[in-house]
């Protein structure tokens, strides 16, 4: 069995009994009161009551329509910043090697700040995904590389404004 792929599994294990387990910190209660009060109008609300961008508020607003948990909601979180360290991962495998891949896998996925926020209901989980799949440059600085760049910032800048921020240096 590759080690590579144990490690995934590792991880996608961590991260989902962290949120199946997970009773939630006190931001998550905001973003909970916020929805469970408004559906999916409640990004509306959340700009004159929050400082966040509406992007995770939708996602959130959506998963939770469909599903009525936030158990399953935090799930797919779990589920998604796993999709993100195995994109990484193997991204890394095919252009640094063995090592570089585990190495880097490990350091994300072991960190217990992405586990806690990572498998959490707020603008965190959403945005360290998108994050990572932008970390990710097109080999060639074509029109690949500037429409992923627009997109993911676009989308980052939905998320929370710390993408304007960020924006200089993933550019």
């Amino acid at each position: 069995m590759n080690l590579r792929y144990f490690f995934y599994f590792l991880a996608l294990l961590l991260y989902v009994s962290t949120a199946l387990n997970s009773y939630g910190f006190d931001d998550e209660f905001v973003n909970i009161s916020f929805i469970e009060a408004y559906g999916f109008s409640s990004f509306k609300n959340t700009q004159t009551e929050d400082v966040h961008p509406p992007l995770s508020y939708i996602i959130n607003a959506l998963l939770y329509e469909v599903f009525n948990s936030w158990v399953v909601v935090r799930v797919i979180s779990a589920l998604a910043i796993c999709a993100a360290f195995f994109y990484v991962g193997e991204n890394f495998f095919r252009r640094y090697g063995h090592r570089a891949a585990t190495l880097t896998f490990l350091l994300l996925a072991s960190n217990p700040a992405i586990l806690l926020w990572g498998t959490s209901l707020r603008w965190y989980a959403y945005f360290l995904i998108v994050l990572l799949w932008l970390s990710i440059t097109p080999k060639k600085h074509g029109i690949a590389y500037w429409a992923k760049l627009s997109v993911g910032l676009t989308i980052l800048g939905y998320i929370n404004y710390i993408a304007f921020l960020l924006a200089p240096a993933i550019i």
